[in-house]
């Protein structure tokens, strides 16, 4: 799961949940299943390696707004709440891929201004989905649905409210590749 856009700006039927092949082949998501949070069981859907695939509220609407060039696998079930809640992937024999619980007083520009939550590292331990750590507000508002997050040093955005704008004049965003500030006491986050 690389991205949640759980409480969208505008309609609620532009939320989306998506998937990121990481691995070096194709990765074949047939039978695997949303059971908890939403519900939808994927139909036969291949990814190749790198590619993504969106779970959507609406699809249509999704499509109109997002481009057709998407990937969608379908529309799911149920809605993501807009406080958080658990979301529980399994694979086709039923095995967990995922089981953690979102929060949107993780990042407020999450929960209603528009933006979506972006995994930090598709290749951490799954146990960095449980945490706030483990995900930031996306560089762009109503997300990157298909495409990866820009890093957000790279925006030219004060997205950590230090008064700075991020690259440029932001010493702690000393290259736009940057995803976090360095020195972390000057990213405006909490982080200990």
């Amino acid at each position: 799961i690389s991205e949640i856009h759980y409480h969208p700006s505008g309609l609620e039927e532009l939320e989306f949940i998506e998937l990121t092949n990481t691995g070096d082949g194709p990765w074949d998501l047939a039978g695997f299943s949303f059971t908890d949070g939403i519900e939808f069981t994927f139909p036969p859907t291949v990814l190749g390696a790198g590619d993504s695939v969106v779970v959507a509220s609406d699809p249509v609407l999704f499509a109109g707004y997002y481009g057709a060039g998407i990937a969608v696998a379908g529309q799911y079930t149920g809605r993501l709440s807009n406080a958080g809640e658990r979301i529980v992937l399994e694979d086709q024999d039923g095995g967990v891929l995922h089981d953690f619980t979102f929060r949107d007083r993780w990042y407020p520009s999450t929960d209603g201004p528009g933006h979506s939550l972006v995994v930090r590292d598709l290749n951490a331990a799954r146990s960095a989905w449980a945490g706030a750590e483990g995900w930031r507000a996306s560089a762009l508002a109503d997300g990157s649905a298909g495409l990866i997050d820009a890093p957000l040093c790279s925006d030219g955005v004060d997205n950590d409210d230090d008064g700075l704008s991020d690259f440029g004049s932001d010493p702690g965003c000393a290259t736009a590749d940057q995803d976090f500030e360095d020195p972390m006491c000057d990213d405006g986050l909490d982080n200990d």
